[in-house]
């Protein structure tokens, strides 16, 4: 293999990647859209497109994803919430959520390596993405219970109520979605 064929083949590399990376952050920023108002904080579909991110990309180009998704809506784009952006969600009440992103998606690109083939039982690498979904979840819950305790002054018993509480069983769900559309979708080679 040549020099020029080699570069061809890094350069198609880098575009595909490139291209998967403005996909997911566009797919991260309409999932934002789909939410439900249930009091300070709301439900919506950012921590399904979260896991899958991490999932299908890996650390670094999830990690990628997140981390523009933050900074666009950061600079005032409005991709965050109920069409919000600017500086103020991230140092709102929300913002731990939303800073947690970054490391729940290094979290689900270190599952990526977990491929389902014939090597392995498809429950034992069931299992682990299960792990590794409910770490990552319950990671966001901790990052951002603290950071709304601390923003609004109210305990940490008070910021469960209204941050995690309501949320348990939709996170589930969004945790069952995710393994289902990662096995579908690896198997696709997406």
């Amino acid at each position: 293999m040549n020099t020029q064929q080699k570069d061809k083949i890094f350069h198609n590399i880098k575009t595909n990647h490139l291209t998967r990376c403005a996909i997911f952050v566009s797919l991260l920023s309409l999932s934002s859209q789909l939410s439900i108002s249930m009091g300070p904080i709301p439900m919506n579909m950012a921590t399904l497109m979260v896991l899958l991110t991490g999932l299908l990309l890996g650390t670094l180009y999830g990690s990628l994803c997140i981390a523009i998704y933050l900074i666009l809506g950061t600079l005032g784009l409005p991709i965050f919430s109920n069409f919000g952006g600017g500086i103020g969600h991230i140092m709102g009440p929300t913002g731990g959520f939303l800073l947690s992103y970054l490391p729940a998606c290094c979290i689900m690109g270190l599952a990526s390596k977990y491929k389902y083939s014939n090597k392995r039982p498809k429950n034992f690498t069931r299992l682990l993405i299960i792990i590794y979904c409910t770490v990552a979840t319950l990671l966001i819950y901790t990052i951002g219970t603290i950071w709304f305790a601390n923003y609004t002054k109210k305990t940490i018993d008070q910021s469960l109520v209204l941050t995690v509480y309501p949320f348990l069983i939709g996170d589930a769900f969004k945790i069952a979605i995710s393994i289902v559309l990662h096995e579908k979708l690896t198997r696709l080679k997406i």
